[in-house]
């Protein structure tokens, strides 16, 4: 019998003796970053992104060295945000203006003053006011508020240390400023018988009855027959000065977002009102169906006066002081 050589082995053991990587750090995530285009989004008209992030534990926190929170809070052009772990950690107030979010994770937790905010910008412009020479009746409406940012949250187990009671902030944006109004002019301050001198006649409902010989403007005439008044052309009144040009509406406030979750998460959700404009809007609530429901929105009736009562409702003969609506604060 002859024996045979020895065998190499088959197989072998590489052995990892270095620790493995702290779960929160960055060397388990994938990030991707894709554009939408260029759309109307927190008041401008910029390229938008959709934002995906994956990993073992994803926390957004302003000291944390993932600088996840650094580099995503606040941003303007998130179109959306989508997080994949198996835990998610906020821990300082994450501004995410009209993003949408949605977490898919086994866990959500949030510590300290940890919040998410989905409330867009305020829409900034102001619309042209109304001038002489515009021949406007009312001053320019408002744009609109931006909606909310929907949040949709898919997860096992929910966690609040309970330092701060509201962890979900989905309010509608704040509606334009109105465009002003101007002042009613009054007929000593045009000069006769100029185009605005005429002009303004018309707007104040003067009717321009006939011409004398001495090229006057007769502002009342009576047409009689056989000393019978037949017609009767204007009013014997002196000439009035033009009403006021009452301000705009400013923009309605924004629809507040849709909160959507696997569990019951209406308690962390404000329940504050929005103010935009003078318009006021709740923000939507728990959705665990994909069927949103919501509150309705409340307006305020804007007031507009005419031109020639004051804010006492006291006559005014010539011309009038526009009375400008502005949003309370």
């Amino acid at each position: 019998m002859t024996p045979l050589n020895t065998l190499t082995l088959e197989d072998s053991v590489i052995e990892y003796d270095r620790p493995l990587p702290d779960a929160e750090s960055r060397d388990y995530m994938q990030i991707s970053e894709v554009s939408n285009g260029i759309e109307l989004f927190n008041d401008a008209s910029n390229q938008t992104f959709t934002v995906s992030i994956s990993g073992e534990t994803l926390v957004f926190a302003v000291d944390h060295p993932a600088f996840l929170h650094r580099q995503y809070n606040g941003r303007l052009d998130l179109h959306a945000l989508r997080l994949y772990a198996d835990k998610v950690i906020i821990r300082s107030p994450l501004i995410l203006p009209q993003t949408e979010v949605s977490i898919y994770a086994r866990e959500l937790r949030f510590e300290g003053d940890g919040r998410m905010d989905t409330t867009p910008r305020a829409r900034m412009l102001v619309p042209t006011g109304v001038v002489w020479t515009n021949n406007l009746t009312s001053g320019l409406r408002g744009d609109d508020g931006h909606p909310g940012g929907d949040v949709n949250v898919f997860v096992e187990r929910f966690f609040s240390d309970g330092s701060t009671a509201t962890h979900f902030v989905l309010g509608g944006g704040n509606g334009g400023a109105a465009g002003e109004g101007r002042d009613g002019r009054a007929e000593s301050t045009v000069a006769f018988p100029t185009a605005d001198w005429h002009l303004l006649m018309n707007r104040a409902g003067n009717p321009i009855c006939g011409i004398d010989s001495s090229s006057g403007v007769m502002l009342y005439l009576e047409d009689r027959l056989n000393g019978v008044v037949q017609d009767i052309c204007g009013a014997r009144v002196t000439a009035r000065g033009e009403n006021a040009v009452p301000s705009g509406a400013p923009g309605a406030g924004g629809e507040g977002g849709i909160l959507r979750s696997t569990l019951n998460l209406s308690a962390y959700a404000a329940d504050e009102r929005r103010r935009a404009g003078c318009a006021r809007v709740r923000p939507y609530w728990w959705d665990p169906y994909g069927a949103a429901f919501h509150l309705p929105r409340e307006q305020h009736n804007h007031q507009k006066r005419d031109g020639n009562d004051d804010y006492l409702g006291h006559d005014r003969t010539e011309s009038a002081r526009l009375e400008r609506h502005r949003p309370v604060g």
